[in-house]
């Protein structure tokens, strides 16, 4: 048999207790007992790992209980690529029937439908994806319906803790990796569940199996990234010397006024205003590993791979399209993802509608109050007027993405050459998009604006085709330190 004909060449870790023979459980949330001394259940564990500086504690692993069972995450990355709404009824973000004629979900509503990572796992087994003329579909599938029986995980295996051990800051403070806040997430949620709910299918544990399958998916992406060769995190991340993903940008004046103190323009003299490029640029990793797939156009990333539904710029409905390798990559890898944000940078680039493969990727609507992004027209409800839809252009799809996390996001400012303290300070955030704006809310699928609902309060000026924000708009308190006019 050909290695081409080979449906794949990787093996999942079977779910035995054979695996962990020899293994020591991870358990406890703290890491000392006493001064430094490591607890002894803990992440860092002498008697888990091996002491600090010995050779076992760079090979020696642990295990996680996990006291319930969730998919193991190369099965869950492949699945929910195949098709969003499995991913979104596990989340508990989406309802579904289960057909027994088609073995498959088909979405459904709250008053028909069900929900949740139980509902999801009862019918697991018996989902039967459908094939495409896709290659790498059909290796998918059968990866999956290889290793099905064998693609939940009743433990964790936690890597060894010289691989991720405690460094200790200037003040004597220990700082952990982030793998290690992983862990720690998944140990928090399994120590919840109690002995009459341990490994059992019950929608009782549907929001903790959805916050350990979230936490195993970043641990997985994290080692996967570590593993990645020359272009993987050790190298391109770790080896650079470069500073990643920061803008150079000219400083301007901040005009601190406003007309309502505790209005969606507010803030406050901790704050930058940065322009969208400069924010999603900064942000690379979180809008490309993140929130793209899980944004506006996640049905196109999750369904690059045979065809996903797009708008035809002449009826303005939508059909499926099959996307070409150039548009494919750009879309559904991470590296291509990147591109379109380097892509953004041309100004002239940014009021144009979104096109893939010739189609649109969403229309907007758009009146006074608020917007609504569509999939075909036929969505516009008949009191609406028409000539206010228009194809969704990619200064408001980087804005409407970039609004949903600036508020987690702070920054540092630092003013070359530095000249002393004030040359850098760490800021919080405020996305403009174009000099004149919006200030609006979104319509529900009621067609309801929510008063409670977020607030988008520099949507673009498309119609208007205002210029660009593009410099950092610093504070008025940090010009003199900042050596700035």
């Amino acid at each position: 048999m050909s290695n081409r004909s080979k449906p794949f060449n990787i093996a999942l870790l079977e779910n035995r207790l054979q695996r962990i023979a020899g293994l020591l459980p991870v358990k406890s949330l703290e890491m000392f007992v006493q001064g430094r001394e490591f607890h002894p259940t803990g992440l860092y564990s002498d008697l888990i790992f091996g002491p600090v500086g010995s050779d076992s504690r760079m090979t020696r692993h642990g295990y996680i209980n996990l006291r319930t069972q969730v998919l193991h995450p190369k099965v869950f990355e492949d699945i929910t690529r195949l098709k969003s709404l499995y991913k979104d009824i596990m989340q508990g973000r989406a309802y579904a029937v289960w057909d027994a004629e088609l073995k498959d979900f088909v979405r459904s509503d709250v008053l028909e439908g069900e929900t949740g990572y139980a509902f999801f796992m009862k019918h697991f087994k018996e989902i039967e994806i459908p094939r495409t003329k896709s290659y790498r579909r059909d290796i998918v599938i059968d990866l999956i319906n290889k290793y099905r029986d064998k693609s939940v995980l009743n433990f964790l295996i936690v890597m060894p803790a010289g691989l991720r051990d405690l460094d200790i800051d200037e003040q004597d403070r220990p700082v952990e990796q982030e793998i290690n806040k992983l862990y720690r997430k998944v140990i928090a949620a399994t120590n919840g569940i109690s002995e009459a709910l341990a490994f059992k299918n019950d929608p009782v544990l549907n929001a903790t199996r959805w916050s350990i399958q979230s936490s195993v998916q970043q641990i997985w992406t994290i080692i996967m990234g570590m593993l990645g060769g020359k272009q993987g995190f050790l190298q391109s991340k770790w080896g650079s010397r470069r500073v990643a993903f920061a803008t150079a940008n000219v400083i301007s004046a901040m005009d601190p006024a406003g007309s309502d103190l505790d209005g969606p323009r507010s803030f406050d003299l901790t704050t930058t205003q940065v322009g969208i490029y400069q924010f999603i640029k900064g942000t690379e990793p979180v809008m490309t590993g993140f929130q793209m797939p899980n944004g506006i156009a996640r049905d196109l990333i999750a369904e690059a791979d045979y065809e996903p539904y797009l708008i035809d710029p002449k009826t303005l409905t939508s059909h499926r399209v099959k996307l070409d390798e150039t548009e494919r990559v750009s879309w559904a890898t991470e590296a291509g993802r990147a591109k379109l944000i380097k892509a953004f940078s041309e100004v002239e680039r940014r009021h144009r509608p979104i096109m893939v493969n010739g189609h649109y990727l969403k229309l907007v609507y758009q009146d006074e109050k608020g917007f609504k992004l569509l999939d075909s027209i036929a969505e516009l409800p008949e009191d609406k007027d028409v000539s206010t839809v228009r194809p969704l252009t990619w200064a408001e799809y980087f804005y409407i993405e970039a609004q949903q996390y600036v508020h987690r996001v702070r920054c540092y400012i630092t003013r070359y050459p530095v000249t002393g303290q004030g040359s850098t300070y760490p800021s919080t955030v405020y996305l403009r998009s174009t000099v004149t704006s919006h200030i609006l809310n979104e319509y529900n699928e009621s067609w309801e604006l929510e008063s409670e609902g977020q607030v988008f309060p520099e949507f673009p000026n498309t119609v208007g085709k205002s210029e660009f924000i593009s410099t950092t708009i610093v504070s008025p308190f940090a010009i003199s330190g900042l050596g700035a006019d």
